[in-house]
């Protein structure tokens, strides 16, 4: 082993030290060290670095305090750090809080919302059967009622007049007693050239139903049939005068839709009695009573 200044050798290791950096060897006198010096630095008390590495005090304070400074920059960063991760796992548990409060509001809205979901579901049920207690009970009132479509009007019209003229063409007596009311409807917005429909309501329901089956007899009932109470109005060609039981507004729609459902799927029969509608596919097939849309699913 050789000095890296003077190039000699080494020959006592007490005499030498060696640079904390590059690690070549010096004699303590070629870099100006004492023995005291080498003595701290091979003990490791001390630190030395040669010239090319950096400059040296005599005594190795420097050096030793230039490590002492970075270590104290680490130990501040490390403190730094940890105060930085401590936080960390503040805002985290924090945000955990947040996310459980988060959670337990949500579920709370998740049940609020099942529950007003099962009440929605109850109300329209209830509604669904309030409606139709109501349009029972609306159909109900109309009982005596019949209401017929295709008569001529007559200025000045007696409406109650013409329902006993089209009795008598009909080949029922009816007295006027045996009628409570009789007026026209209002005109069909979709129809306005059409004579506006007679809407008649019986003392009773007999009454009601001896009308409708003379009707049903003499099928073929037009305006030619009628007396001479309208030969005034000269009507050609003689027109067909339909009459029908009175039916609420809603069963109006139903009966439509079972007209098209009819018409659709090539059903034989559809009529109406006593304010309930019936369907029967063919002559011998299964008689169906026609209550709501859904109904028609179990017509076969």
């Amino acid at each position: 082993m050789e000095c890296n200044t003077c190039t000699n050798k080494i020959g006592s290791a007490r005499l030498a030290v060696q640079c904390s950096q590059c690690h070549k060897h010096y004699h303590c006198k070629c870099v100006d060290l004492t023995t005291t010096d080498s003595e701290l630095i091979n003990s490791g008390n001390k630190l030395f670095k040669c010239y090319g590495c950096g400059s040296s005090s005599k005594d190795g304070d420097f050096t030793l305090s230039d490590v002492m400074k970075k270590l104290n920059e680490l130990i501040t960063k490390n403190v730094d750090m940890c105060v930085s991760i401590e936080l960390c796992h503040t805002r985290i548990q924090e945000n955990n809080k947040l996310l459980k409060d988060q959670d337990a509001r949500i579920n709370s809205c998740l049940e609020r919302i099942d529950s007003l979901s099962q009440q929605n579901t109850h109300l329209q049920k209830e509604n669904a059967e309030l409606k139709r207690q109501i349009n029972e009970q609306n159909q109900y009132s109309r009982k005596n009622s019949l209401e017929i479509f295709g008569v001529p009007e007559i200025k000045d019209e007696n409406v109650i007049r013409t329902v006993q003229v089209i009795a008598q063409s009909l080949g029922v007596n009816l007295d006027k007693q045996r009628i409570d009311a009789a007026h026209r409807l209002k005109s069909n917005l979709r129809k306005p050239n059409e004579p506006r429909g007679i809407i008649i309501k019986f003392i009773s329901r007999l009454d009601k139903d001896d009308f409708l089956k003379a009707r049903k007899v003499k099928r073929d009932f037009n305006t030619s049939h009628l007396s001479h109470y309208f030969t005034q109005l000269n009507v050609h060609p003689a027109k067909a005068i339909y009459i029908n039981e009175s039916l609420t507004y809603e069963n109006k729609q139903l009966l439509n839709k079972c007209r098209e459902f009819k018409k659709n799927k090539n059903v034989k029969y559809l009529w109406s009695r006593n304010g309930q509608i019936f369907m029967r596919m063919s002559d011998n097939s299964q008689v169906f009573k026609i209550s709501s849309i859904e109904s028609l699913r179990d017509v076969h």
